[in-house]
């Protein structure tokens, strides 16, 4: 594989992430299932998994530990749901599935192409440097709030991209 080739498909990597990254703002935490009366009810998520024969709505109310915070509601389904339900259902022990109510699965707000554009330029550009990038204590971090951008330019002391 050529180094046009890697830098391509790193590129192609990197817009991804960053692109992902800025769309998707997902909620810091589910929020708490509230248990209706009629839906049957767990403590942990490992006890829900070795439940068998449930159907319709079922909770929980901890995902590690009972009452953790991190309770949430579920729908019941015979069969795996395709996309991003499938990689979040829980398998349970008789073969069905438990896929979370009320998590986004799409993003929730639109990206910024202009942020998506600059946060892409600053991978590729940590990605040329490789292992020439080299720590400059002289200069400001971002714990220090400087932000230091200079456009179109490699990190200090990066040598130039072999061709």
């Amino acid at each position: 594989m050529s180094i046009k080739s890697m830098r391509r498909c790193a590129s192609t990597a990197v817009r991804a992430a960053a692109a992902a990254a800025l769309a998707v703002a997902l909620p810091a935490a589910a929020a708490q299932a509230t248990p209706a009366t009629s839906g049957t009810e767990f403590a942990t998520t490992a006890e829900l998994m070795a439940a068998s024969n449930l159907s319709g709505t079922v909770y929980t109310t901890g995902d590690e530990t009972a009452d953790d915070g991190a309770g949430m509601s579920y729908t019941i389904t015979d069969t795996l749901p395709d996309g991003i339900e499938g990689n979040i259902a829980v398998p349970l022990a008789d073969g069905t599935w438990a896929v979370p109510q009320g998590l986004p699965t799409a993003p929730t707000r639109a990206s910024n192409s202009t942020q998506v554009e600059d946060l892409i330029a600053r991978g590729e550009s940590f990605y040329d440097a490789g292992t020439a990038l080299v720590w400059d204590s002289s200069r400001p971090t971002p714990l220090t709030g400087t932000v230091y951008t200079v456009p179109r330019r490699r990190p200090t002391g990066s040598p130039a991209p072999p061709s």
